[in-house]
């Protein structure tokens, strides 16, 4: 289903994200003042003002830090042309970028007027947001832009564990295959004490806990973007069977994986 939104937040207090977010669309997050680390997929980064990230979809992520402000576009790919979508795909594939003082102006001054103009009818304002996402994603497909390179290990941010991050890739590479605490443990050279520490001190949740969001994840994609039947999903999104994975599923998300598929 198509989705176009530009949302703006400013946040006084800290805010972190208690669990990991998920979406089938595009999020495009340009952080005004304040900072944020941001976790997409195994990669974690800090964000400071006249920074930006570009989420792709299905990409698990969360954000924490102290006060901030944001301005944010979401976006589905079927909106965007061939064109756009490689521009968002060959962005993603840094992920976070800083701005120059001009190229951030010029950002926050477009997606600020797109989102402050009351439209009432609702497929003139869709028509004119959509204009504006098209403009922006066009300017940062042909700007020079500064990467930001992924945190490492430091001594200060106990949060920030690259052993943890390494976990993270693996499981996020491996999700098909049974995963253990146990393979875990003997991979990356801890007990599964300190494993299970390290890891719910850096990610607020379990190892066993990510392992099936990964799944589910998976999942929900699969549901969305294909048509393979339940067993094959289940399959290759790492359920044992179609019936232990429609059980998840449905203690997770209140519904059927057919029902799922059916409302998206």
């Amino acid at each position: 289903m198509p989705f176009l939104e530009i949302e703006k937040r400013s946040q006084q207090t800290n805010l972190n994200m208690t669990e990991f977010q998920s979406h089938n669309f595009f999020e495009l997050y340009f952080l005004l003042s304040g900072n944020r680390e941001v976790f997409i997929e195994n990669k974690l980064f800090l964000l400071t003002p006249r920074s930006f990230c570009v989420i792709p979809p299905y990409h698990i992520h969360k954000t924490e830090g102290g006060a901030y402000e944001r301005i944010n576009l979401y976006v589905s790919g079927d909106l965007l042309n061939e064109l756009e979508r490689k521009h968002l795909a060959r962005l993603a594939e840094g992920a976070a970028y800083s701005f120059g003082e001009e190229q951030a102006a010029f950002v926050t001054a477009l997606l600020d007027r797109a989102r402050a103009e009351q439209i009432s009818d609702g497929a003139v304002r869709q028509n004119y947001l959509h204009s504006f996402t098209k403009a922006l994603v066009s300017y940062l497909g042909v700007q020079e832009l500064t990467p930001i390179m992924p945190l490492g290990s430091s001594p200060t941010r106990t949060r920030n564990d690259t052993a943890v991050l390494r976990i993270v890739a693996y499981i996020n590479e491996n999700y098909r295959q049974q995963i253990t605490l146990q393979l875990l443990s003997d991979k990356f050279f801890m007990s599964k004490n300190t494993l299970c520490k390290r890891f719910r001190n850096a990610m607020d949740i379990s190892i066993m806990q990510y392992v099936s969001y990964v799944r589910l994840n998976k999942a929900k994609m699969y549901l969305t973007t294909t048509k393979k039947g339940m067993e094959e999903i289940a399959e290759q999104s790492g359920f044992p069977s179609a019936n232990y994975f429609s059980f998840i599923f449905k203690k997770s998300f209140g519904i059927s994986p057919t029902e799922y598929r059916k409302k998206h």
